[in-house]
């Protein structure tokens, strides 16, 4: 615990005929913080009433010095942490306003493939067939809804209890709606479940 003290100044001399402080009056400043005996034996009791009044009234000011100070302090604790989540709450912001275009940017483009082939009789062949690979879907809130898709891997949805369920790879899911928050309501074998896009980000495709 911190220690404080204080100053008392101006203590008026002790009179000709002033009689000695009471041991009460004497006690009393002990109970203050004044233990100097040789200084408390030399006190008048006009000098120890002034000395008693004086110290009671430094003691007062010092606690609400004490107090408004503990306040500021705690005000700027209280100030740093508004600021840190409002810095927090912009960042997160930013990122969720980026994030889709920086998703839309990486987006990976079909690619088609074909087997060349260097024969010399390859112009007598009938065309050759391409297969186009379709990416999977990373940006949900372009969909034309309703649409269908096809999981390209395992997932976890919860169904209408709000049970966690398996949906296997390969599975037609039906996107029925999209709130704003990205949550997707689906049906898939006429059963409904629910389930936030970033469950399906990158792990389902478009349903040809």
């Amino acid at each position: 615990m911190k220690n404080y003290s204080v100053i008392i100044d101006n203590i008026p001399d002790r009179g000709d005929k002033e009689l000695p402080a009471t041991a009460k009056q004497l006690d009393y400043l002990q109970h203050l913080g004044i233990f100097e005996d040789n200084y408390l034996d030399t006190l008048g009791k006009w000098q120890a009433s002034y000395l008693i009044e004086k110290v009671k009234e430094a003691k007062e000011n010092l606690a609400i010095d004490i107090v408004k100070s503990r306040r500021k302090k705690s005000t700027n604790i209280r100030s740093a942490w508004k600021l840190a989540i409002i810095f927090i709450i912009a960042i997160w912001g930013l990122f969720k306003i980026i994030s889709p275009w920086k998703e839309e940017a990486n987006k990976s483009t079909p690619i088609i493939l074909s087997n060349k082939l260097s024969n010399k009789n390859t112009e007598s062949l009938p065309p050759e067939k391409t297969e186009i690979i379709e990416p999977p879907i990373t940006v949900f809130n372009q969909l034309i809804l309703p649409t269908s898709i096809i999981s390209t891997e395992d997932l976890i949805l919860k169904n209408v209890d709000q049970v966690a369920m398996k949906v296997y790879k390969g599975s037609k899911i039906t996107i029925d709606k999209r709130s704003e928050s990205g949550l997707l309501s689906m049906t898939i074998n006429d059963k409904f479940y629910s389930g936030y896009e970033d469950l399906l980000m990158g792990k389902v495709k478009l349903d040809k």
